[in-house]
């Protein structure tokens, strides 16, 4: 498929509902009846199935047999009546279309489709970032990632199990894990890709496969001892993690999780030999138990004696029930069966003794139990889940390659859906069960390839330095092309027992991950040299950007003081012309009230003081022609004139002499003793005056702040 496909079909299929196994062809023909009713290039009186197979492939990349499309079609026109009219032809050969949804529902999705692919090329750069920021390497893409995937699910429809999701697609998980820390919006849209690839596969499937494929009763899953041991704890992390979130799976789906009691047999002999020995043999599952858990031998054996009890607990039953004399029976039966020999041979042709021959009887056993008890229930819902390819690879060639009895667990997913699980039930654990299942393996493969330079060295009896081990796992860890060719070309001449020629490879090895390391300590050299450069840039950055905001803060801060400055000035000039304004209305005020206290100033006093000044210069003249005229008065004359003089010098020199003067002097009084006495005149005047100091005030106010500029 192309890359851009898995895009197409994640944009098709990306709501609640879409997802159904049952329905799984309705989206991808309606969107295409859809695509052809309204685009007018397409368009035509009468179309065939031809004509859908083509755009379908021309568009998604998949070629979906007639067969199929000639019964959806049918079922469309019966299901969705209401949103899709046609008119068939030749039992749905050929169809004309009279009505279809609105196109709308195809613009979005094409939208969601450009956003997808937007996003897959996003995912692809941020995993070279990755790459590069982490010292990794990998050839591997996402998109081999997601159609690998789509490889293994048509594998599995077609009933060849292949697994090219491995350990080889470790450092993706990786990557993929750290989205999922790190950047929730791209891991969901890694996840929906991975759904695509999903869908993809089943899309690309055979039509003599499609039959009847839900049952009546539940999936029966008889869980391998690997798998029980992590559910046990006593297994790595990314094992017990895996197999946790397998059994989720496996209860949120409605499926049986069951330990067989041969399987608990071997639970119990793994967990007694390290209880004999004292401590687990090193590089193995349970040995990372023993260090992480801090384990001891009294521990252990209160594990081996509530195994049953623990797995119930955590929703694994026991079946069927068999006494200890059955099962010693079926071990002993089975002790010299050919199968049993057969797979000893594969795994370790050069073993010869049967020191772990119980292995061997397990698994065939286990695979003939499946078998029988299908038989017996006349279900094809009853699997044994095991992580080793080759276990399942060998009881298929077995069993001539007709149905598996055994099943990996990276299928359990695509089992449920094909039980009428919602798709949105398992899209959010497919792309989870895939990378630990990744993580798992690579630690798997990681141990194997240790255990061969074990072997190697102790068989040409030489000693390595646990330095040399520690790089050489490093490397395998990160998944080192180099190391991992020399180390898989050591297996293949350990397996024709060539340890010289194996020990010349791991010698290889040794020097490929020492020279990785060098390489490793260079280029974390060069960046922690582009991490002090960018160090001191970013501390020259910060301190001009310091220092340009300490400028920028003095301007601001001057800025705000002028403005405050200015502020104050249009305030205080605005004060300064309202009390101008004021005080020019009191003052044309106060003119109108001069002029009514001047009408009120009343003469009488003013003419009577005249009246008596003249009155008094008649009586002094008289009394002085007396004194002249008769002396018998000389006197009494002469003290009344001189009384009347003085009288008339006091109070009346200033009306006889100085009239004019005297009348303003009366005048000015008069008026002045009206606005004393006023108290409406007293309030304007003792108001304008406050507004003339204000005024002042303000005045110096606005001068001294000009000043201060």
């Amino acid at each position: 498929m192309q890359k851009s496909n898995f895009a197409l079909i994640s944009a098709l299929y990306d709501n609640a509902n879409a997802g159904l196994y049952s329905d799984v062809y309705f989206p991808i023909i309606k969107y295409t009846i859809v695509s052809l009713f309204y685009d007018e290039k397409l368009k035509k009186d009468y179309y065939t199935l031809l004509n859908i197979q083509d755009y379908i492939k021309e568009h998604f990349g998949i070629e979906i047999p007639s067969l199929v499309l000639q019964s959806s079609v049918k079922s469309l026109q019966q299901k969705e009546s209401d949103k899709f009219n046609f008119v068939l032809y030749e039992n749905g050969k050929q169809f004309q279309i009279k009505q279809a949804w609105d196109c709308s529902v195809n613009i979005q999705v094409d939208k969601l489709y450009g956003e997808f692919t937007n996003k897959r090329e996003k995912l692809e750069n941020e995993y070279l970032l990755y790459l590069k920021n982490e010292n990794l390497e990998d050839d591997k893409k996402f998109i081999d990632f997601i159609s690998d995937n789509t490889d293994d699910i048509l594998g599995y429809f077609e009933g060849n199990d292949c697994n090219k999701v491995d350990e080889k697609y470790a450092t993706m998980a990786f990557f993929l894990d750290h989205l999922f820390k790190n950047n929730k919006e791209l891991f969901s849209i890694a996840n929906k890709l991975f759904w695509g690839s999903i869908i993809a596969g089943f899309l690309k499937r055979n039509p003599s496969e499609m039959g009847q494929l839900k049952s009546a009763a539940p999936h029966e899953y008889f869980l391998d001892t690997s798998l029980i041991m992590a559910l046990l704890k006593l297994s790595t992390s990314e094992h017990e993690k895996y197999s946790l979130e397998m059994l989720t799976i496996i209860k949120s789906s409605g499926g049986v999780a069951r330990v067989h009691p041969m399987t608990l047999r071997e639970v119990s002999n793994i967990i007694l030999s390290v209880e004999n020995s004292g401590c687990p043999k090193p590089n193995t599952e349970i040995a990372s138990a023993y260090e992480r858990y801090n384990l001891t031998k009294t521990k252990l054996l209160k594990i081996r004696t509530q195994t049953e009890q623990l797995l119930d607990k955590c929703g694994v039953s026991k079946l069927p029930m068999m006494t200890e004399y059955e099962l010693k029976q079926a071990i002993s039966e089975y002790q010299n069966k050919k199968d049993v020999i057969e797979l000893q041979k594969v795994r370790n042709p050069f073993n010869q003794n049967n020191e772990d021959k119980f292995r061997d009887i397990h698994d065939i056993y286990m695979d003939d139990y499946i078998r029988g008890r299908k038989k017996t229930k006349k279900e094809k819902n009853i699997s044994f889940v095991t992580l080793n390819k080759e276990l399942i690879a060998f009881c298929r060639s077995r069993s001539n390659n007709r149905d598996s009895n055994l099943m990996h667990p990276g299928k359990i997913i695509i089992e449920q859906w094909m039980n009428s699980t919602k798709g949105s039930t398992l899209k959010t654990s497919a792309l989870t069960e895939v990378l630990s299942r990744c993580l798992v393996l690579n630690n798997q493969n990681i141990r194997q390839k240790l255990a061969i330079v074990s072997k190697t060295y102790n068989e040409i009896s030489e000693t390595f330095e646990p330095e040399l081990y520690k790089e050489i796992m490093l490397a395998l860890y990160k998944r080192s092309k180099g190391v991992l060719k020399c180390m898989d070309e050591a297996e293949i001449e350990i397996k024709a027992q060539n340890y010289e020629k194996a020990y010349a490879k791991i010698k290889q090895a040794e020097k490929e991950a020492l020279a990785e390391k060098e390489q490793n300590k260079k280029n974390i050299s060069v960046l922690q040299e582009k991490l002090e450069q960018t160090q001191i840039e970013k501390e020259n950055l910060y301190k001009y950007e310091t220092q340009q905001k300490e400028t920028y803060e003095n301007r601001i801060k001057i800025i705000n003081k002028e403005n405050q400055r200015q502020k104050k000035l249009l305030s205080l000039y605005k004060t300064l012309e309202k009390h101008k304004k004021s005080l020019k209305q009191k003052e044309e005020t106060q003119q109108y009230e001069d002029q009514r206290l001047l009408g009120l100033i009343s003469y009488k006093l003013f003419y009577f003081n005249i009246a008596v000044t003249f009155f008094l210069l008649v009586l002094f003249f008289a009394c002085l022609y007396t004194l002249f005229t008769k002396d018998l008065t000389l006197i009494s004359s002469l003290g009344v004139v001189l009384t009347i003089l003085g009288v008339f010098l006091t109070h009346c020199k200033s009306i006889l002499f100085d009239f004019k003067h005297y009348r303003q002097n009366y005048k000015e009084e008069r008026y002045k003793y009206l606005k004393e006495h006023d108290n409406k005149y007293q309030k304007l005047s003792n108001e304008i005056l406050e507004l003339r100091t204000t005024i002042n005030r303000t005045k110096e106010n606005i001068q001294n702040i000009e000043l201060s500029s």
